[in-house]
């Protein structure tokens, strides 16, 4: 196995450079990156010279590789970044070590350096055989231009949900999941925050504009994230110092929600992207 990672690893710099699956086809001016909060909430195809690379649940560690991946192939003028109260909590470190730890490794992989390549196989040594099949059903999928879904790395613009709302029960358990275990209030996050502050500095060093984008929450929602999560989310915004669209509590419809109240469904998605239009005419 150790002779078909050390494989795995020398095709890297052709499938990076060579693969259909990892080109950004057009020219941007607007970049959307982040986790199910941009990819349900911002739809591109309403917004003019923009393109969302969000993936649902992404940690910012594979969104910090994939940006700095992607601007090596070019440049937007403006890169918004999804912040929210979930992005603090250690339930993410779950998708880089813990239960779901093979769950995005397959495709980013060979976009990673050899350091970081190793840093997912560490992550992953106990589930080795698991990761290892994974990355190797991505090669395939590369090499022979397979354009499924789950072989690119970002999922963009991806709802289809329309009649829905925000329901008290659904909403209590994505609260339960995100900010509790076994009771207990989850720890920050210091991966998280870690390449939080990466991707800002990554931004900085490329002379490209930063804004921080915090989606709409239902107030059932946000009336039930704990305190200590707000204010490390105000403090953070704060230390970031980077301009942050604050669209928490734009909109109040359950009808415009997921079942969770975490997530715009399609119609609230629409109202977001056409503020986002306005915002983006009268200000950057």
């Amino acid at each position: 196995m150790l002779f078909s990672f050390i494989a795995l690893i020398l095709v890297n710099n052709y499938l990076s450079k060579n693969s259909e699956l990892y080109q950004l086809e057009e020219r941007i001016d607007y970049l959307f990156i982040g986790d199910s909060h941009i990819s349900l909430g911002v739809n591109d195809r309403l917004i003019p010279s923009s393109k969302n690379i969000s993936s649902l649940a992404e940690p910012y560690y594979f969104t910090y590789q994939k940006l700095k991946f992607f601007l090596k192939q070019q440049q937007p003028k403006t890169i918004f970044l999804g912040f929210s109260y979930a992005n603090l909590s250690d339930n993410n470190d779950k998708f880089l070590f813990g239960s779901a730890s093979t769950f995005f490794p397959d495709n980013y992989f060979f976009i990673l350096n050899s350091l970081e390549k190793v840093k997912i196989i560490f992550w992953n040594r106990g589930k080795l055989l698991e990761l290892f099949n994974k990355v190797h059903h991505s090669l395939y999928c590369h090499i022979n231009n397979i354009n499924q879904q789950n072989n690119h790395l970002y999922d963009g613009y991806n709802n289809t949900f329309i009649e829905t709302k925000a329901l008290p029960k659904r909403i209590t358990a994505r609260v339960s999941e995100l900010f509790y275990e076994n009771g207990s209030l989850r720890d920050f996050s210091k991966q998280n925050i870690k390449y939080f502050f990466k991707i800002i500095e990554l931004c900085q060093k490329s002379d490209i504009k930063l804004f921080l984008l915090s989606t709409p929450l239902s107030k059932l929602y946000y009336n039930n994230v704990p305190t200590i999560y707000k204010r490390k989310f105000n403090e953070i915004s704060s230390k970031s110092k980077i301009s942050h669209i604050n669209l928490i509590k734009y909109l109040d419809q359950n009808s415009l929600f997921l079942y969770d109240g975490d997530h715009l469904n399609k119609n609230g998605a629409e109202i977001l992207s056409k503020k986002l239009i306005k915002e983006l005419k009268n200000k950057y």
